[in-house]
């Protein structure tokens, strides 16, 4: 089934400018780039650099599929400016703590979590370009070069959702180290959304080092998870130095995993992330969606969860950083600064995060969720989607789901179109209709562009 939309027309006032940047480049080797807008204000040593998300790929068909059906691979489509949202929003009733700020948005376009290194595309790569994580360094030594209050910086923030959180986690010593060499002074800080690809510390594998294994897999009783050292590398994947040092060249492959890298990142992070990520359950391990209702699902959902308590405890034990962990079944839709809904202890992501940034200790830097979970530990804060019972629930919310766990980071109503238009099978499968959909894409919050 295919869905088709009618959607209003938005008007925004321009605010951020596209900047081209030569040498970067995005999947099918049009030049990337950034958006740029400067403080109202006119003044702050304050920046805010966005890596927005978008899904990944790793084998051909999918990578030419992208390319050819979607603005995902490509900066042919991109504007000449956009209204930034969220955490780049200029409006300081739903920003309070970033609206004056210096803001930079970096389109992605590479399909590789921006830690793509891939200079010259060969077979294994299929002709395309993985460049992501060269993209980001390209565009940090242009904003350096070419914007002059870059360099009277005290404080940037590095932040995104989904695919822009694990770049976040992947790029942030590497930004602090940059702006360094620059001869910058300023201070880096990171917030990785929905990034923590993935967790380690599963109850059913001894080296706590893996990633949880497969719904494939564990539903049968065998081990195994998504990463492997024979697993394809199309994307060069850029590595934290000192874990790829740490583990040799025999287990570095095991640093692409975030709860392997994390524990060797320097700068102070504020994390951000569901217990129950339904992307990384459901779109990356195999959980069907439609399938969480059953108790065998529900006991794999249960065991995701312990990993990824158990992964995120790392983060409690490192001095100085931040921890938001709600015991939701979503992916980055409750959780995106300045538009999150989820609360814990009455604070929402956006307000323990410029807290945590701005140090003004009146939010708790870590927040997990302590609600009361049912057999076999299974999502229970109120203020976010759980997961259905073993009765039938009702369409709208398992499609809500559905929607959340496969466009949940596509920008605003028109990208969540264009998204569910791409996955109209999985979308009816899991009980959704043409105006089911609509409804949940007309309150689709994102960046909207003119």
């Amino acid at each position: 089934m295919a869905f088709r939309f009618a959607l209003c027309s938005v008007v925004a006032v321009a605010g951020m400018d596209r900047v081209m940047v030569d040498g970067g480049r995005c999947m099918d080797g049009t030049t990337a780039g950034y958006y740029y807008e400067a403080p109202l204000s006119g003044v702050s040593d304050i920046w805010v650099i966005h890596l927005p998300g978008g899904g990944a790929c790793r084998d051909e068909a999918t990578c030419k599929h992208i390319i050819a059906s979607t603005p995902k691979g490509s900066s042919k489509t991109w504007k000449s400016t956009r209204v930034g949202k969220g955490i780049i929003a200029n409006d300081p009733g739903t920003n309070p703590d970033f609206y004056g700020a210096h803001k930079v948005h970096i389109p992605y376009c590479t399909q590789d979590t921006y830690a793509g290194t891939v200079v010259n595309p060969t077979d294994d790569q299929w002709g395309l370009y993985f460049s992501g994580h060269l993209n980001f360094e390209f565009i940090v030594e242009h904003i350096i070069s070419n914007i002059s209050a870059a360099r009277q910086a005290k404080r940037i923030l590095l932040t995104g959702g989904s695919a822009g959180g694990a770049g976040t986690i992947t790029n942030c010593d590497f930004l602090q180290d940059k702006v360094t060499s620059l001869g910058l002074s300023a201070q880096v800080s990171c917030a990785p959304v929905g990034g923590w690809f993935f967790p380690g510390f599963t109850e059913d594998q001894e080296d706590t080092e893996l990633t949880p294994s497969t719904w494939e897999n564990w539903s049968v009783g065998v081990s195994g998870g998504l990463v492997a050292p024979d697993s394809p590398n199309p994307h060069l994947t850029y590595l934290h130095p000192d874990c790829a040092k740490a583990h040799g060249k025999v287990d570095a492959w095991k640093c692409a995993s975030v709860s392997v890298q994390y524990p060797y990142t320097k700068v102070s992070m504020y994390i951000v992330e569901n217990q129950y990520d339904t992307n990384q359950i459901s779109a990356q391990l195999g959980l069907p969606l439609d399938e969480y209702g059953e108790l065998h699902s529900q006991e794999y959902i249960g065991y995701f969860g312990r990993a990824m308590r158990n992964s995120t405890q790392q983060v409690v034990a490192k001095p100085g950083d931040g921890l938001f962990l709600p015991s939701c079944a979503d992916h980055v839709g409750n959780l995106q600064i300045g538009i999150g809904h989820t609360t814990l202890q009455g604070y929402n992501s956006s307000q323990g995060l410029g807290d945590w940034f701005f140090g003004r200790n009146e939010v708790p830097a870590i927040l997990i969720d302590d609600c009361t979970m049912t057999g076999p530990g299974l999502p229970c804060n109120p203020s976010c989607m759980g997961v259905p019972s073993p009765s039938p629930s009702p369409l709208p919310l398992t499609c809500t789901a559905a929607v959340r766990n496969f466009c949940g980071d596509a920008s605003g109503k028109w990208g969540c179109a264009t998204c569910a238009q791409a996955h109209g099978t999985e979308l009816v499968k899991a009980g959704c209709t043409e105006k089911i959909v609509r409804g949940i894409c007309e309150k689709q919050v994102g960046d909207i562009v003119v």
